[in-house]
């Protein structure tokens, strides 16, 4: 169990989508509930050329 889930409870997570998870979506899924929170996937080759 982690921490900071000491309610005894199952965290809700919310996995990273490609292309669907942007700031609005992850807004709402706070809002809903979701615990935890990750961004989109990001490509290493534009990192590389960044």
């Amino acid at each position: 169990m982690l921490p900071w889930f000491s309610d005894n409870r199952f965290p809700l997570y919310l996995a990273p989508m490609a292309g669907v998870t942007d700031l609005i979506f992850r807004q709402i899924c706070k809002e809903l509930g979701a615990d935890v929170m990750v961004t989109e996937f990001v490509s290493a080759e534009g990192i590389m050329q960044a």
